[in-house]
């Protein structure tokens, strides 16, 4: 997809009409996989891919004991300044 689409293209209201956007639920106790993502991301795709990081994990029945807890403020918060980060940095 980055290939085919290596930009974001955006319409008069700021509405994204085509490009590619990586939607990444953030596990709790599992930042580390997601920081290993962004570093992924950075090396392999474009600086004009839209990044969506979603904290929404809600554990149910039969999750596992690890997993077994909602993501914490503090681990979202440094996904989200790494992602600034490399924002103010060109990427």
């Amino acid at each position: 997809m980055n290939r085919q689409q290596p930009h974001l293209v955006f319409d008069d209201q700021d509405i994204i009409q085509k490009g590619l956007i990586v939607r990444h639920l953030i596990l709790p106790s599992m930042s580390e996989d997601s920081l290993h993502l962004l570093d992924l991301m950075e090396k392999n795709l474009t600086p004009h891919v839209g990044l969506s990081l979603m904290s929404q994990f809600d554990p149910r029945f039969r999750t596992p004991r690890n997993l077994k807890k909602t993501l914490t403020r503090a681990e979202y918060d440094k996904l989200v300044s790494k992602t600034q980060s490399r924002k103010s940095s060109g990427r």
